[in-house]
Parts: C-alpha cells; sequence; structure tokens
C-alpha cells in the first residue's frame, strides 16, 4: 500500500516533509487539503483530532509532525540520502538544528503572519515585536554557525536542513535575514538550489497570493 500524506504545498512544514521525500525519490498518494470541506480534510479529522498537518499514513500506522514524518521515513524507506546519521553525536546536533529552526525560526515567523490575519482589534502588536526580536536573535546565532557549515548539522544534508528550508524561506518574506548575516542567506541560498526544495517550491508557487504579508517577487 502506497504511503499517503495529507498536506498543503503551501505549508512551511509539510514543505518540510516532502523535501525529505524528494531526497530519496519515495513515492507517495497526495491527499491535498484543500478547504475544509473537502474529502482530504474529513478524513484528516478522522484520524488526527488536532487536524493539523503534515500527516503521513503508512496502513495502518499514523505518523504526525513533520520531525516524526522524517524519521519514520529513514525507518521504514531508507534511501541513499540519510537525513538522520547512525553516530549518534552526530544524530543529536541535527536534532538539535532541527529543534532551533522549529521553535526560534518558524514559530516566531508564524506569529507575525497568524497576527496580519486577525481583524485589526484583535492583533497583538506587542507579540509581534517580540517575534521579530526573536528572528533577529536567531538570525545572528545562526550567522555565526554557518559561518562553519555548509548545511545546518555540518557537511551533509539532513533533517535540520529540511526544515531549515522552508523556514527560512518565509522567515525571509516576513522579516528580512539582511547584510548583516551574510552567511544565514548564502545559506538560504544552498537550499534553494537544492532540488528537493527547489521542487517544492515551485509546487507551492500558484498559492502565494494567499501569503498575508504580500510574497515579494522573488526566489
Amino acid at each position: 500500500m502506497a504511503l499517503q500524506l495529507y498536506f498543503h504545498p503551501f505549508s512551511s512544514y509539510c514543505q518540510k516533509a516532502l523535501v525529505a521525500l524528494y531526497e530519496n525519490a519515495i513515492p507517495f498518494e497526495t491527499r491535498l487539503l484543500d478547504g475544509p470541506d473537502c474529502a482530504a480534510s474529513r478524513e484528516l479529522a478522522g484520524l488526527w483530532p488536532m487536524k493539523r498537518f503534515p500527516v503521513l499514513v503508512d496502513g495502518d500506522r499514523t505518523v504526525i509532525e513533520a520531525s516524526c514524518i522524517i524519521e519514520y521515513l529513514g525507518l521504514s524507506r531508507p534511501g541513499p540520502v540519510r537525513l538522520i546519521p547512525d553516530d549518534p553525536h552526530a544524530a543529536l546536533e541535527v536534532r538539535t538544528m532541527d529543534r532551533f529552526f522549529d521553535n526560534y525560526v518558524a514559530t516566531p515567523q508564524q506569529k507575525i503572519v497568524f497576527d496580519a490575519l486577525r481583524p485589526e482589534g484583535s492583533r497583538d502588536p506587542y507579540g509581534v515585536a517580540q517575534a521579530r526580536e526573536m528572528l533577529d536573535t536567531a538570525y545572528a546565532w545562526l550567522d555565526q554557525v554557518m559561518a562553519q557549515r555548509e548545511w545546518a548539522a555540518g557537511d551533509r544534508f539532513s533533517l535540520a536542513d529540511c526544515g531549515a528550508a522552508p523556514f527560512l524561506f518565509y522567515a525571509d518574506w516576513t522579516h528580512a535575514i539582511g547584510e548583516a548575516h551574510p552567511h544565514v542567506i548564502a545559506y538560504r541560498r544552498r537550499l534553494l538550489a537544492r532540488p528537493s526544495f527547489a521542487r517544492a517550491v515551485n509546487e507551492a508557487r500558484p498559492y502565494r497570493g494567499f501569503f498575508p504579508l504580500g510574497a515579494p517577487d522573488r526566489d
């Protein structure tokens, strides 16, 4: 039975899972979440009451959360690109960087975007300012790290890069990385040039008009 992925191509967390699938050319069936009333959305509600995505289904196994999906793929569908190293210390660094991108890039970026979707009287300018400050801090820390690395956890593309790709992609749209962080800018460019992520970006192009802050005419 083929894998099924419940996803939307414009979602950063879905792109994180897609990059892992594309890296190893893993076949899967798409279950596009095209609105709350579509068949895939109704199925998702039965699989995972939180209705968050992506969700991967492999027979009678349901896997939630993009990082867990990538780990599961490494166990059930191993391929030539090992996204989590066998060495436990190297694997810990990969997981550490994965948590960094989730918690300190994706989370504040989404805080700013979701705030823009709120009605004018319900917005949280203080929370948005805190989110922008966190992104500035994250960019500065990451710039020092990436001065010595090609990929997030060293010299090999990994789980951490699967998340870094879409998170930095949208973060720069939301709160520009800026010339003060040249190593982060260069890393983001390397991620955009990676065929797996380039494919995910191209598949999401038709949905750019939905970006609440306005998608820039680049990337």
